[in-house]
């Protein structure tokens, strides 16, 4: 009924070629699934510290900050722009691809200083004296 022959028929080359080319992908797809695994563990323990800065502004301060000169209301010198960051706390982010990082937030508060005459105002102070 079923006859050994040492020579394969063009059928049994073609059935051979495509098991050889399916193993060949699957080795290959099962390999960069892997890798993408590792890198995605990799990735989640190695993330720099990340610094995050939340700026807050009403309609008049953003106002006032982008538009009006920033000169003393004493004086009238210019003043100079100091930040200061207040922390609040760890925030845990998720970006885009799905990589899991936590961030450490920041308030940015913005002051303006006048040398001459000594004084520190908020930028709040100054943009309800112009409203």
């Amino acid at each position: 009924m079923f006859e050994n022959t040492s020579r394969l028929t063009f059928s049994q080359y073609g059935l051979l070629f495509l098991t050889i080319l399916g193993a060949t992908v699957l080795a290959g797809t099962l390999i960069f699934i892997g890798g993408r695994v590792c890198s995605m563990f990799y990735a989640r323990y190695n993330v720099p510290k990340v610094k995050g800065k939340e700026w807050s502004f009403g309609f008049g301060e953003l106002k006032y900050f982008l538009v009006y000169k920033k000169n003393c209301k004493i004086c009238g010198t210019k003043m100079r722009k100091i930040t200061s960051e207040e922390y609040k706390g760890i925030v845990r982010n998720t970006n885009i691809d799905g990589y899991v990082s936590d961030v450490e937030t920041y308030e940015v508060k913005i002051f303006y200083y006048c040398s001459k005459c000594n004084k520190k105002y908020s930028l709040e102070e100054l943009a309800m004296e112009i409203e």
